[in-house]
């Protein structure tokens, strides 16, 4: 649980300060990427000391292993855009579109189990959106008149 809590407080942090930075949105990604590059380079090195494997066997497998680093920055970058030009909250809304579909995803056709508790907390969470979104639709139009 404690991994869970880690990843929500800093993402948030991390989202809110990408959001105030008064940088465009391909610096902000060359910093971050500079600042996570040595401890992955870090983590890298030490697995292989480890006698870890760090990449796949074959040539084939390496060089898509290292093409995945453009497929997460290109959505990464377009993201952080996106983010630039929209209010935080609705950023914030968006980032429950993945997860839903994951669960979705793990429910339809993995079938994986779904219970009363798992229709209360969906429900609650997804209830809790619209009520939010709802709410900024009708402060935003009361501000237009």
């Amino acid at each position: 649980m404690w991994i869970a809590m880690v990843l929500a407080f800093t993402f948030s942090i991390a989202g809110l300060i990408r959001k105030v930075a008064p940088l465009d949105p391909l610096c902000g990604l060359l910093i971050e990427t500079s600042l996570m590059a040595p401890l992955a380079i870090a983590w890298l090195f030490l697995s292989s000391q480890n006698g870890i494997p760090v990449f796949g066997g074959d040539s084939s497998t390496n060089v898509l292993l290292i093409f995945t680093g453009f497929v997460t920055a290109v959505p990464l970058l377009l993201f952080s855009v996106a983010a630039k030009q929209m209010p935080y909250s609705l950023a914030g809304q968006f980032q429950y579109i993945g997860p839903s579909l994951q669960f979705l995803q793990a429910v339809l056709l993995f079938h994986e189990p779904f219970g009363l508790l798992h229709l209360f907390t969906f429900g609650s969470i997804w209830s809790g959106l619209i009520f939010f979104a709802v709410d900024a639709v009708r402060e935003q139009r009361a501000s237009r008149f």
